[in-house]
């Protein structure tokens, strides 16, 4: 299977982790080659409510982790009530 750069929409789910990151998967790194100096369009949706996302643009760091602004994490955090532990991440080139 040919190792292609990100050209479309990839969602998958994932936890929140310490300091608002979250990792993206290894498989899904190789698979579409993403560098850390690639810009991306993140949006995030709090599993477990509905129509809780917000989007930003960011890069990834290099050990594949994306940090979620504090700002963006105060929205989610306001709308859904409750801790944030899972969410589903959707990722799509700029």
């Amino acid at each position: 299977m040919p190792y292609l750069p990100l050209t479309h929409r990839v969602t998958f789910k994932t936890r929140l982790q310490k300091q608002n990151r979250f990792t993206v998967p290894k498989l899904l790194r190789w698979e579409y080659k993403m560098e850390p100096t690639e810009v991306l369009n993140v949006t995030v949706q709090v599993l477990g409510a509905m129509c809780v996302r917000e989007s930003y643009v960011t890069k990834m760091l290099t050990e594949g982790r994306i940090v979620i602004p504090k700002f963006i994490k105060a929205l989610l955090q306001q709308d859904v009530g409750f801790e944030i532990q899972a969410i589903e991440v959707t990722l799509e080139p700029t």
